[in-house]
């Protein structure tokens, strides 16, 4: 599929799709459940097919699909693991770790392997589920098929939802919202028939939700809510939540453990483990301190109604100078969203008898949009808001415009025509909106486009061209970001690596020095220390490297690490003693057999050897147990095409390409395979588009190889 939208396409799409929402929404009282579910899938799949080629975006894609990290069935593995022997320290990470995610993560990675269409398909599938649900639960509360189909269009088409849709990582939201909504029908169900077996079912799913992310915890007083404000009230209304109040109570009761727990639990580990390795306290809150976090989250949270309204700007990262913070809720703006959030509170209560149902869609934006509220401190705070999180409160925002659409048979045309205009243009948003998650560069280059003042998206943006190996467009773009944000000392390190590159190798070593002096600079203080000795390794200063990480004196490896015996079998490489360099390459695979770095460089040295074999060997090892290493893709291929294995190289360098179809490293690779092959028009046209993508010396390389086999 092309990265360029049609917009006469788009459009003819959109208007098909509503026009066939709108009209079978007018019938739908003539109609089965099944009728208005299928008509839910065609949409919710019409809408994101154009998601299903879209690949990594290498922000949290790489971590949730590596099944040897901390996020896979490994994973889960040590934590059930560290759970039997020491079950206070483990009960968090259970509590928090979404091992539910990561388990249909797993299941994916075993159907689809590096086939990533199957991935975002399976977000669809949850999607589309969720849909099912929100329909279902809607329609209940409503009791109106027509009112819960109109909700439930409005839910699936949303343009917000397609972070959670078309990211491969943001499938813990579209996992906890069908979950959620799941047990919202069925707590409806078995209130209204006092059915055990469904209430029952209602608290098992809730459990489910908190497993694929604990924002599902204000659950249970939205079922309270909703058994309140159920479209049977009448004099004895209040009895009857009197009654259900107290028939329920022990299991209210449990929940609120659980939720207490959920909270607290986490909280005390995390301030332990903050003053054992020393995180200062600013780190906690977004702005330095409380009252500024405090002040600054009703203008956050006045943006995300706003975007639940209409989503006009996007966006992938809010951190630091998207929202400036407000050192004082007496600020005009402040104060302002304050009263805003206050008023909709008030707005709702006022609806409690006049209209229920409006009274509780609010209630559910308000609620289920409670647990992203940055009130106790956590390093989670320093981002304050990401459009993921509005997945499930959107039920709610469809929820009250469901409840504006009247029955079947005084259906008028104007309240159709402003359904199929809302329909239509959030569908047209949402196609738009998927192609920014085709990768990486895309999205952060919209993300740079949208908020040129974002910090952490300028140096993601300038990071992505680094992996590209673009050091030209990297170098401004990470000078960009220092300047926004100077105490961020990953820009640095990056910056660094530029200027390693560039074999200017005093920059290097005056920013990795900057960086040193940073407040944040503890969490990151190894890896400045590993890139200065390699710096010093590349640049031909041995002195200047700290001893136990040279080669002769690496003879004690009981105590050194893998990423220190790993940097001496660099240095030995260096050096040019390549026996050594590989015995202290396995000695840190024998410490860390996950070591990205020791995996890559041992099959460097085996393919700078002439062993191919044994590099395509650890090539393979190294994807096996990291699927998002494009690097290693690159040097399988070539490995293979030593050997002689076409096939296989072929299958390698492809899966590259469909990885990342605008790398620089991979077309020229794929240049330097058809030219050993002969093959010239190929190897031509791939080193042109490796010229097309970055006008650099390598490139111009390249092209007069290929000229040359000519």
């Amino acid at each position: 599929m092309s990265d360029n939208v049609n917009p006469t396409e788009v459009i003819t799409q959109v208007v098909t799709e509503s026009n066939l929402a709108v009209s079978t929404i007018k019938r739908a009282t003539g109609l089965k459940t099944w009728h208005c579910l299928g008509l839910l899938f065609v949409v919710t799949f019409g809408a994101y097919f154009n998601a299903l080629d879209n690949g990594l975006v290498d922000f949290d894609d790489a971590v949730v699909l590596d099944p040897s990290g901390a996020f896979g069935v490994a994973g889960i593995k040590h934590r059930i693991e560290d759970f039997r022997w020491r079950p206070l320290h483990a009960l968090p990470d259970l509590l928090v770790s979404r091992p539910l995610t990561d388990l249909t993560h797993a299941l994916d990675a075993a159907l689809f392997a590096d086939d990533y269409w199957g991935h975002h398909l399976s977000d669809v599938i949850y999607h589309f589920l969720a849909c099912c649900f929100a329909y279902l639960a809607a329609a209940e509360l409503l009791s109106s098929k027509s009112r819960g189909l109109a909700a439930a269009m409005v839910f699936a088409l949303h343009p917000l939802q397609t972070e959670s849709v078309a990211y491969i990582a943001g499938r813990r939201d579209v996992l906890y919202g069908m979950l959620s909504l799941a047990s919202l029908y069925y707590w409806l169900r078995g209130s209204r028939t006092e059915n055990r077996v469904k209430t029952g079912a209602a608290v098992a799913l809730w459990v489910l939700a908190m497993t694929a992310k604990t924002a599902a915890i204000t659950l249970p007083l939205l079922w309270l809510a909703a058994t309140d404000i159920l479209p049977t009230a009448d004099e004895t209304s209040s009895k009857k939540f009197k009654q259900h109040l107290d028939r329920n109570l022990k299991l209210y009761l449990g929940c609120a453990v659980m939720c207490i727990a959920a909270v607290m639990i986490p909280l005390i580990v995390q301030t332990g483990f903050s003053q054992r390795i020393r995180i200062p306290a600013e780190v906690f809150w977004y702005g330095g301190s409380p009252a500024i976090q405090w002040a600054t989250e009703p203008r956050i949270v006045l943006h995300a109604l706003k975007l639940i309204l209409w989503p006009s700007l996007l966006s992938a990262d809010y951190t630091l100078h998207v929202f400036e913070p407000s050192l004082s809720i007496l600020e005009m703006r402040s104060f302002l969203a304050l009263t805003g959030c206050v008023s909709l509170a008030v707005l709702a209560w006022a609806l409690r008898k006049r209209n229920p149902h409006a009274c509780f869609a609010l209630f559910w934006i308000i609620l289920a949009y409670a647990p992203m509220l940055h009130i106790l401190p956590t390093p989670h705070n320093q981002e304050p808001f990401a459009e993921h999180w509005l997945y499930l409160p959107l039920f709610g925002w469809a929820l009250l415009l469901g409840s504006l659409i009247g029955n079947a048979q005084r259906f008028s045309k104007a309240v159709a025509a402003g359904l199929g205009i809302i329909l239509c243009l959030y569908a047209g948003r949402t196609v738009l909106r998927n192609r920014d998650w085709k990768d990486a560069l895309t999205l952060w280059s919209r993300t740079v486009k949208s908020y040129p003042q974002c910090g952490r998206a300028q140096g993601i943006l300038g990071m992505v061209h680094l992996m590209r190996g673009d050091m030209a467009t990297a170098e401004p773009i990470l000078l960009r970001a220092i300047e926004l944000r100077p105490d961020d000392p990953r820009n640095l390190i990056n910056l660094a690596v530029v200027y390693k590159r560039t074999r200017r190798f005093h920059d290097a070593e005056v920013t990795l020095l900057r960086a040193h002096g940073l407040p944040l600079v503890r969490r990151l203080q190894d890896q400045i220390d590993y890139n200065l000795d390699m710096l010093y390794v590349e640049s031909g200063q041995f002195g200047k490297v700290r001893q136990p990480w040279l080669p002769e004196t690496a003879t004690d490896t009981v105590k050194m690490s893998s990423r220190s015996l790993n940097l001496a079998g660099r240095v030995a490489a260096t050096r040019g003693d390549v026996r050594m360099a590989e015995r202290l390459h396995i000695r840190a695979l024998g410490r860390n057999p996950d070591s990205v770095a020791a995996l890559y460089d041992l099959g460097a040295l085996y393919f700078s050897q002439g062993r191919f074999e044994l590099a395509a060997l650890g090539f393979e090892k190294l994807i096996a147990r990291h699927p998002s290493q494009l690097d290693a893709r690159i040097q399988l291929g070539l490995s293979y095409a030593e050997i002689g294995s076409v096939a296989r190289a072929r299958a390698a360098l492809d899966q590259a390409l469909r990885q990342d179809p605008r790398s620089v490293e991979v077309w020229l690779a794929m240049s330097r395979f058809h030219l050993k092959r002969k093959k010239i028009t190929q190897a031509l046209a791939a080193a042109r588009q490796a010229a097309r993508l970055e006008k650099s010396p390598r490139t111009n390389r390249q092209l007069y190889a290929v000229y040359r086999g000519m």
